[in-house]
C-alpha cells in the first residue's frame, strides 16, 4: 500500500500548500475553519480561495461540513502532505515507498534520503475513531488546543521523538530518530522482524535477559516506564539477533501514578510469550525488584520533569511573499 498523499503532492502549488498551511493553524484552536479565517491566515482574497479550496477538495486534502458551525478541516491526505511538502523541501528524504507496517495508531512507510540510504517514516494516526479514549489513556494532555487528528497525532510524534532521542543518546537500543515534522518521524531502518513473527532464536534465555536489561536501563537511567511492552513492539534484527525497541508515545514517568501497574503488566505482557513461545520464564516480582531496584514507587518523589507535549511548539513559517510567488 502506497502514502496516498504522495501521489498528488506534485501537482500541488505553493498557493495550494499555503491553503492546507492556513486551515492547519486554524485548527488547534477550532475543527472546522471558515472561509474569512483562511483568508486572513492565508492573505489571499476569499475569491481566490474558491479556487484553490475547490482543487484541495478534489484530491481529498480537506473537506467542508456544513451546519451551525461550518468551515472546512483538513483530512488525513491534506495533513500528510504538508508534512510530506516539510520533508522533501528540507532535503529530508527524496521518496516514498510502500507501507511496511501498521499499529493501532500509526503506519510505516519505507523512504529513500538523498544519499540512497534507506529509512523509515512513521506516520501517527491518533484520535481518528475516538479522541474520548485519548484522554482517557495518555497521560499528556494537550493544552491552549483544541483536541483533533492533528493536535494529538502532533503530540503523540512528538513525545515518541524526544524518547527515541533520549533513549540514542544512552546507546539503548533503539531505531535512531532523525527529524520530526508535525506527526511524521523519521528513523532508521532496522532489518530484521518483530518478536511475535519469531519462529526461533538461538538463545531465548540470553534475549529474555536483554529485553529485561532494557527495562531496567530505561527505568534506572532515564526513569520511564515503556507501559506498552509486548512481543509486537520489539524488533530482533538479522543477522545477530539482537532485540530493538519502538513505539513510545505512552511511555509514562516512574512517578506516574499507573507506573506500578504498567510496569507489571509490561513484564507480564513478556513472560507470557517466552513461556509460550520458547517454554522459559522468570518470576514476575523478582524481575519487578531488579528492574526497580527494590524502590517503593509509592514513595518516589514527584518528578518534576516535562512531559506536556504541547503542539502549541511547532513553528510556523511566515508567508514570505517571494516563496508563493507562482
Amino acid at each position: 500500500m502506497k502514502f496516498a498523499a504522495s501521489d498528488h503532492l506534485k501537482d500541488l502549488s505553493r498557493r495550494d500548500i499555503k491553503v492546507l498551511m492556513a486551515i492547519e493553524r486554524g485548527m488547534y484552536s477550532s475543527r472546522r475553519v471558515d472561509i474569512d479565517t483562511i483568508s486572513r491566515i492565508s492573505s489571499i482574497s476569499t475569491d481566490k480561495l474558491s479556487f484553490h479550496l475547490s482543487r484541495l477538495n478534489k484530491f481529498k486534502m480537506c473537506e467542508f461540513w456544513k451546519g451551525a458551525n461550518s468551515g472546512y478541516s483538513l483530512t488525513v491526505h491534506g495533513y500528510d502532505a504538508l508534512a510530506l511538502d516539510w520533508l522533501f523541501d528540507h532535503k529530508h528524504i527524496q521518496s516514498i515507498g510502500r507501507r511496511i507496517g501498521v499499529g493501532k495508531e500509526s503506519q510505516l512507510f519505507f523512504a529513500l534520503d538523498f544519499e540512497g540510504v534507506e529509512k523509515v517514516i512513521k506516520v501517527h494516526r491518533v484520535g481518528l475513531t475516538s479522541f474520548v479514549h485519548i484522554k482517557k489513556s495518555r497521560d499528556y494532555s494537550i493544552k491552549g488546543s483544541q483536541v483533533n487528528y492533528i493536535t494529538a497525532s502532533a503530540s503523540s510524534a512528538k513525545r515518541e521523538f524526544i524518547m527515541l532521542r533520549r533513549l540514542h543518546e544512552l546507546n539503548l537500543s533503539s531505531p535512531v530518530p532523525y527529524v520530526i515534522n508535525r506527526h511524521c518521524i523519521i528513523m532508521e531502518l532496522i532489518v530484521g522482524a518483530d518478536l511475535f513473527r519469531l519462529t526461533d532464536h538461538p538463545d531465548p534465555e540470553n534475549l529474555l535477559d536483554k529485553i529485561i536489561e532494557f527495562m531496567h536501563q530505561m527505568f534506572v537511567q532515564l526513569e520511564l516506564v515503556h507501559s506498552d511492552l509486548s512481543e509486537h513492539n520489539i524488533m530482533i534484527s538479522q543477522p545477530d539477533g539482537e532485540p530493538y525497541f519502538i513505539d513510545f508515545p505512552q511511555t509514562i514517568p516512574i512517578d506516574h501514578p499507573s507506573a506500578t501497574v504498567q510496569l507489571r503488566r509490561d513484564i507480564n505482557n513478556i513472560l507470557i510469550y517466552f513461556k509460550r513461545k520458547f517454554l522459559i520464564g522468570g518470576d514476575l516480582e523478582e524481575i519487578f525488584d531488579y528492574i526497580t531496584g527494590g524502590l517503593d514507587l509509592s514513595e518516589i518523589e514527584r518528578l518534576r520533569l516535562d512531559y506536556e507535549m504541547s503542539p502549541t511548539d511547532v513553528t510556523y513559517p511566515d508567508f514570505p511573499d517571494d516563496k508563493f510567488k507562482e
